[in-house]
């Protein structure tokens, strides 16, 4: 399909816990005035016009946004409340190497809070995130995404290029000085670090850094599981270059997708989850779900009957596919559960492609709202 018209939506439903079971007294986990950003790979290539990076702001109240990106310098609007604010991007602000610390995030700050979303799109590929302000970072995470893809060979002069992978990847965001964030892969990186061996990396404030899978062939090189500390607060985007959900169709098919989304600290995560689903297909949603605690049980239950999913260890992840009622998930300990966009294939299906969003808790809920929707074509 060509351009794809994209809804975005933001829904600040995403909260800290609190001490107060009430949801009167919690706050909103994505509003904040401060915010580090940055956009991972999208497609393996493409010309830089063909890049589009957008950034999408929206308030409560009258305030002042300042936006600060090393390519284009300093930038400010003044938002009006309940409206969208959109902001082109440079494109230079793609990260696409892995494994080498840069300088290439963007600042956003506020005098007033603020709800913050990205857009990152090609011409046949997009996904965007809902921004977590720096205030809401945690120090534990655990990546979720999908494995490497890639197309089919076929004739042609673009085969070799469709025949190479797209690859599992996540991006970790500094805010602070000295900041020593390990990890431990779940399969080996690009740069040929070992699974299962924990890695270390020292950031400076602004810096970020792209870990992705080796070049593996299709479904090998998934990091979910990857657990990733930190000695002080810092922020991780999760996804992918671009994949199909599920992997596997028959070209011409198998429509594939970026996926990216910004996640949420270990101690954010909970145990009850409600879901619908996204209603575009007649197979349903795939779900993917990572273990931070030992022994852990995920049940869930719908009108198509229930399951339980078990993960033993910490880094433990399941995919659950074909979800196509309202389902109530609940785990005995905390887990990071996130719903996937599926595309089978089917020719006509042009209106929508792959997507990843993480489900926020419902122990996390809260009373007020703000849903704001932007077109973009």
């Amino acid at each position: 399909m060509l351009y794809r018209y994209i809804i975005l939506i933001i829904l600040a439903i995403t909260v800290l816990r609190a001490k107060d079971d009430t949801f009167a007294k919690r706050v909103s986990a994505l509003e904040g005035r401060h915010f580090i950003l940055g956009f991972m790979q999208n497609e393996i290539e493409g010309p830089l016009d063909s890049l589009i990076l957008d950034v999408f702001i929206t308030s409560r109240d009258v305030t002042n946004v300042t936006i600060e990106d090393p390519h284009t310098g300093i930038r400010t609007l003044t938002t009006a409340p309940n409206k969208i604010h959109s902001v082109r991007m440079s494109p230079y602000l793609e990260n696409k190497e892995s494994e080498i610390i840069r300088k290439n995030l963007f600042v956003i700050k506020s005098e007033k809070p603020i709800s913050v979303f990205t857009f990152n799109s090609r011409k046949v590929t997009s996904d965007s995130y809902t921004a977590v302000p720096v205030s809401r970072w945690g120090t534990e995470y655990v990546a979720i995404t999908m494995p490497n893809d890639q197309y089919a060979m076929q004739s042609g002069m673009d085969s070799i290029k469709n025949a190479q992978p797209r690859r599992s990847q996540f991006l970790l965001l500094s805010a602070y000085d000295s900041t020593w964030i390990t990890y431990t892969p779940t399969t080996m990186t690009d740069k040929g670090k070992s699974a299962g061996v924990e890695r270390k990396v020292l950031l400076m404030k602004g810096d970020c850094y792209l870990v992705q899978s080796y070049k593996y062939p299709m479904g090998q090189g998934d990091l979910s599981g990857t657990i990733i500390k930190g000695n002080k607060p810092f922020g991780v985007i999760s996804g992918h270059v671009r994949t199909s959900v599920p992997q596997g169709m028959p070209n011409p098919l198998d429509s594939k997708d970026h996926l990216a989304d910004m996640l949420m600290p270990v101690p954010n995560w909970g145990t009850k989850f409600a879901t619908a689903p996204f209603g575009l297909n007649t197979t349903g949603d795939y779900f993917k779900v990572t273990a931070y605690y030992e022994n852990t049980v995920l049940n869930y239950y719908n009108a198509d009957g229930s399951g339980t999913v078990p993960l033993d260890s910490p880094g433990d992840y399941a995919k659950i596919e074909s979800v196509n009622y309202p389902t109530y998930w609940e785990s005995n300990k905390p887990v990071q559960l996130a719903q996937l966009m599926m595309h089978n294939g089917y020719y006509g299906d042009t209106e929508y492609d792959p997507s990843l969003v993480t489900i926020p808790p419902v122990e996390q809920y809260i009373q007020k709202v703000t849903i704001c929707t932007q077109g973009h074509d």
